[in-house]
């Protein structure tokens, strides 16, 4: 049986094969890949997607970036240490529309950037996997569940249920098309806010201009 699931939620656009192909050149051939397209939004889809997974590892990939050939090995050595429950990567390319298209770096722990996320299936399953529509009762569409994640296995495991690997990376060449939903800005500051003060404000602006207008401090 294969040790890891790879999740990717997808609408089909051309750059899933440029990620499927990517995938198929891995020194590691212990995964299988599961790619979903249903469900409210992109969460949704990674959630019912995880129901069909019977590997306790879990990785998820978004549709428009691609990895490494040794991506794969290098994160199930990373579990190896039965204390890992999630695990996030350092992110290359020109995800940043401010930068004009600049090839960057972002390796910072403790941000939980959804590109991809690695996760225990118990770990997932344990703390109610992806949140969806954070209590709003309605469709959004907002980008903060992947770190809303990382934060929850980290209250429920502790830290060292967390590894940042510095030594995997994701490559993500076009600029990021998740949406800044204020809904859900607020309700993740509301619920993580030590951790956001911390570890988020120091590099996001735009939380903390809202911060500021909606009083959340």
């Amino acid at each position: 049986m294969a040790e890891v699931q790879v999740i990717i939620a997808t609408l089909m656009r051309d750059t899933l094969f440029r990620t499927l192909d990517s995938l198929k050149r891995q020194t590691s051939k212990d995964f299988i890949i599961t790619t979903y397209t249903g469900g409210m939004n992109e969460y949704d889809a990674r959630n019912r997607a995880s129901e069909l997974a019977d590997t306790e590892l879990i990785a998820f990939i978004d549709d428009d970036a691609y990895v490494p050939e040794d991506y794969i090995e290098k994160g199930i050595k990373h579990f190896e240490n039965r204390e890992i429950m999630v695990l996030d990567t350092a992110l290359e390319g020109a995800f940043f529309a401010n930068y004009q298209n600049q090839w960057l770096r972002l390796d910072k722990p403790f941000l939980g950037v959804g590109t991809t996320l690695w996760v225990r299936r118990s770990a997932f399953n344990a703390v109610g996997k992806f949140k969806v529509d954070w209590g709003l009762g309605k469709k959004v569409s907002g980008w903060r569940s992947d770190t809303a994640l990382l934060y929850d296995i980290i209250e429920k495991f502790g830290e060292k249920s967390y590894v940042h690997a510095s030594d995997m990376v994701v490559y993500h060449p076009e600029v990021m098309k998740s949406k800044f939903v204020l809904e859900v800005e607020i309700e993740f500051y509301r619920k993580y806010k030590k951790y956001v003060d911390e570890y988020i404000l120091p590099t996001d602006p735009r939380l903390q201009r809202i911060i500021e207008e909606y009083h959340l401090s």
